[in-house]
């Protein structure tokens, strides 16, 4: 994937020198989010020093799109362009998963107890492998049961992803 990903932004980093920054951002959302979000809920949870690659590389990314120096943060420049860095698409890609399958998660009732009372909540496989812990039904079962309270209204309604992207673009505005 990182191969994949390096050949794109050598793309991009040659196609700047004849498109207009408009239309290099929509070749990055064609051409690279396809593969940077390709079974994102499966290898999302991946080691650090995997994903902080796939990272740099998004970067550079939104830096060749942009013209942005090698070292210029773009950290305030992709809120402004609606391009969520790779953390964000996760949780994005996650709470989708969850929100598409949350009727065959086992809904039980959580062991630890509150002042409010029985908590209900998804089941979470008993799996001690570290390759099983970082997969979609492990990790998103996990998500279910410490979803905030705004989101929790959402996997309800029928505009899901669109309320919940607002919602992950407000937090990533707040940063």
């Amino acid at each position: 994937m990182q191969k994949k990903l390096r050949k794109i932004n050598y793309v991009l980093f040659h196609l700047r020198k004849y498109f207009k920054t408009s239309n290099l951002l929509k070749i990055y959302k064609v051409i690279f989010e396809p593969v940077l979000t390709y079974s994102i809920i499966n290898w999302g949870k991946a080691p650090s020093y995997f994903l902080e690659h796939i990272k740099i590389l998004q970067k550079n990314a939104i830096r060749a799109c942009i013209g942005l120096p090698f070292r210029a943060s773009v950290s305030s420049k992709s809120s402004e362009l609606n391009i969520y860095p790779m953390p964000v698409l996760y949780q994005f890609y996650l709470g989708s998963f969850v929100f598409k399958y949350k009727n065959e998660f086992d809904i039980t009732e959580l062991v630890r107890s509150s002042r409010i009372g029985k908590k209900m909540g998804a089941f979470i496989p008993n799996w001690t492998h570290y390759r099983s812990r970082i997969q979609a039904a492990y990790t998103g079962a996990k998500w279910y049961n410490q979803v905030e309270l705004e989101v929790s209204d959402y996997l309800n309604s029928a505009s899901f992803k669109r309320s919940f992207k607002e919602l992950l673009k407000g937090k990533l505005s707040s940063i």
